[in-house]
């Protein structure tokens, strides 16, 4: 059975009013804490996070929704830094298990503003297999 015709069948119904809601939202880091509650609340993610670089050429790691015992810095291990910019450059989604701060399959979400990635969403799993590909589709 796959994730779609599990528990979650009005997915798409909330996305729909999930987009609606962003629209009426006016400041952006409302935005990403929002979008960051939903998906931790309608889909099986444990965890949300976004990257993005400073004007410093900076990566950080800000608007989280992380379990207690994960930090913002404890997610900027080499691995993840690799792969971030890696989806910056590409614009492509990623999906990789990281084990820092622990294993988690975790999918990286290339956020585009004006044709190039201004942001990569985070998305973990508390698990450290594939995610299945109805809901890589999704993301």
């Amino acid at each position: 059975m796959n994730y779609l015709q599990r528990d979650n069948s009005n997915l798409l119904e909330a996305f729909v009013k999930l987009s609606q809601y962003i629209v009426r939202l006016k400041v952006q880091q409302d935005i990403w804490e929002n979008l960051g509650k939903f998906v931790v609340t309608y889909f099986p993610a444990s965890w949300t996070a976004f990257a993005q670089y400073d004007s410093t050429g900076r990566l950080c790691i800000n608007r989280v929704a992380l379990p207690e015992e994960t930090t913002q810095l404890s997610l900027l291990t080499d691995e993840v830094r690799r792969i971030v910019a890696d989806v910056v450059e590409s614009g492509f989604l990623a999906s990789q298990v990281i084990l820092a701060p622990r294993p988690s399959m975790v999918v990286f979400v290339p956020i585009m503003e004006d044709h190039k990635t201004a942001i990569v969403m985070l998305i973990g799993h508390k698990m450290d297999e594939p995610i299945e590909k109805d809901l890589l589709n999704i993301y």
